[in-house]
């Protein structure tokens, strides 16, 4: 039973709040259908709720953010995509309020972007008309770029009655820009053309490919695009910018590529020392693969400190592995260049470790056959491998070429740990692996019937679902161990739904038990186990979490959806507020 299905039309808790605050804040999206939708700010004062309409008439649109991969979908320094069921998206931006940014169409032909900030309050950063007849296409593009302080978004938006050009837009999330404005547009008046998946944030200053040009400007908004000057690849200043860029972890190195065309460019990085052409050899290398089109990326990596970057050059028809310091006059180092190596190099993972050179990436045939292998550069320029899976039992050389697992996902934590599942190829199971960030590990659970379902509470602690044949298990993965099981459940309970409440200590959940729902919480540490209050319910339309450590969610009732608060242990208060038509929660 799959929650997602169960609410529409839609209505639901966008929960956040400000630390600290006595007065915790939440956001309520209700309406007869998903096309007309009110949010409202919904105040929390003990059980009292009061209700305050910020958007009505809208319908809420979908929000990638550049720069991300399904590698980072449980990464709480990145912005994450969030949403529950299929017609209220919204990207959760990495502040200590969890600071939400929707996009919308209201009423019809106005479209634009608001932040609901912890505080309960809407900010409306941008509105624009639509284009074409009716004013019903969306003038802006989905993918929305974020300063790392998660003060300030880029989008970018076709130009009003021309749909061959793309202007850049600068917003302010909190505080204002240069002259006090909410926006700034950076391209100003002309046919201009921005990618705006190469929206990246480096250096005080915001980076895109511009005209196919490498350009930033301040990300205060004082002042347009402009083109940069980089140095030349195969003896040509006249460079096509690819149009994905990378930034380290640390925020000290960007990465990009360009050349004369696509099959032709080199490597560059910009760092302290300014911009330089890293590999100098013209050939086809492999863009980052972020999003839409690569889900299984990145495909161009650099270590936390900008010291190494990874990527795949194509040599005789083959993708094959490089690494190479990032210090003037270093030369690259081909990782997959051993004889016995498999023919293709499936999914880099990027590179990990606290400012280490390790990086890794499945290879074999195709994907189907494959095992996790790291590669570290060493001082002085050798280089270190090992298989991290050794599914195929072969120890020697690193790169036995009889794998036998179907690598489905790989989950990078902040602590250079990977969490990997995969499709074992006999009876269509899955298994689930563990790598810590020195590369030990090793298999955690097997015959899995899906791949594990993770999420995060803003704790640094994830929580997967993880269906076993007769019965769900909640696993939970933190700082320093492998994956463990907190939730062992009677046969027969499917869990719909799990959370990491903000604290960290407490687990919720949307547990099935023959077609009724109990919504849930357990303390991880206690074990002690807690039932909201007149279930078993009809449809439980999920968990959504409030700063303080509380949680709030919606339960189908007599006369409508009730909406309950959760404190801190675990316990379960009144109910909070009147009944709703139908509602919902995202966290």
């Amino acid at each position: 039973m799959s929650l997602h299905a169960k609410i529409l039309p839609v209505a639901l808790l966008l929960a956040a709040s400000t630390v600290g605050s006595a007065q915790d804040a939440a956001y309520r999206v209700s309406g007869p259908s998903a096309t007309n939708l009110t949010l409202e700010s919904v105040r929390l004062v003990g059980s009292s709720a009061t209700l305050v309409p910020a958007l009505v008439g809208c319908e809420f649109l979908p929000l990638i953010p550049s720069g991300h991969a399904a590698v980072h979908a449980a990464d709480p320094t990145r912005p994450q995509p969030v949403t529950v069921g299929p017609g209220v998206p919204a990207l959760r931006l990495p502040d200590r309020d969890g600071t939400l940014i929707v996009h919308y169409r209201r009423g019809g032909p106005t479209f634009g972007f608001a932040a609901l900030l912890g505080n309960g309050r809407v900010r409306v950063l941008l509105e624009r008309p639509g284009l074409g007849p009716g004013q019903a296409i969306d003038p802006f593009e989905p993918i929305v770029g974020v300063s790392p302080d998660a003060t300030r978004i880029a989008v970018s938006a076709p130009e009003v009655g021309d749909f061959g050009y793309t202007d850049a837009w600068l917003l302010a999330v909190r505080g204002t820009l240069a002259g006090g404005g909410l926006a700034r547009e950076l391209t100003g008046p002309g046919d201009d053309e921005v990618d705006g998946i190469s929206f990246t944030f480096f250096g005080n200053e915001l980076w895109c490919v511009f005209e196919d040009r490498l350009a930033n400007c301040p990300d205060d908004g004082s002042a347009g695009l402009q083109i940069v000057a980089i140095p030349p690849s195969g003896g040509s200043t006249a460079l096509e910018t690819s149009e994905e860029l990378l930034v380290s972890a640390d925020g000290s190195t960007l990465v990009f590529l360009a050349g004369i065309d696509e099959a032709l460019a080199d490597l560059y990085v910009v760092d302290a020392g300014g911009i330089r052409n890293v590999t100098g050899a013209p050939s086809e290398l492999t863009p980052p693969g972020w999003i839409p089109e690569e889900v299984l990326g990145p495909y161009l990596g650099v270590s936390a400190d900008g010291s190494v970057v990874a990527f795949l050059r194509e040599i005789a028809g083959q993708d094959e592995v490089f690494l190479q310091a990032t210090a003037p006059g270093s030369t690259p180092v081909q990782v997959t260049g051993d004889a016995l190596f498999d023919t293709s190099i499936d999914n880099p993972s990027g590179l990990l470790g606290d400012g280490l050179a390790r990086f890794r990436f499945f290879a074999d045939s195709g994907n189907q056959n494959a095992d996790l292998y790291q590669a570290e550069l060493l001082p002085g320029g050798g280089l270190a491998t090992k298989n991290l899976t050794q599914t195929s039992g072969v120890s020697a050389p690193v790169y036995p070429n009889a794998a036998t697992i179907d690598i489905e996902t790989s989950v990078e934590m902040t602590t250079g740990r990977s969490v990997v599942d995969d499709r074992t190829g006999v009876g269509g199971g899955f298994d689930l692996h563990h790598v810590d960030g020195a590369g030990a590990g090793g298999l955690v659970l097997s015959g899995l019937t899906a791949p594990p379902v993770w999420s995060s509470g803003r704790s640094g602690r994830y929580v997967g679902r993880v269906e076993l044949p007769a019965f769900d298990l909640v696993v939970e993965v933190d700082g320093g161990a492998a994956p463990r099981a907190v939730i062992a459940p009677p046969p027969g309970v499917r869990f719909d739904e799990v959370r990491a409440g903000t604290g960290g200590r407490v687990i919720h959940f949307v547990a099935d038990v023959g077609g009724l729902d109990f919504v849930g919480s357990i303390h991880r540490d206690t074990g002690a186990l807690a039932l909201a209050p007149g279930g078993p319910y009809a449809n439980a339309a999920g968990v959504g979490f409030s700063a303080d450590g509380r949680v709030l969610f919606s339960a189908a009732a007599a006369g409508g959806t009730t909406t309950y608060a959760v404190a801190a242990d675990g316990s379960f208060t009144a109910p909070v507020g009147a009944p709703a038509p139908v509602a919902g929660w995202l966290d």
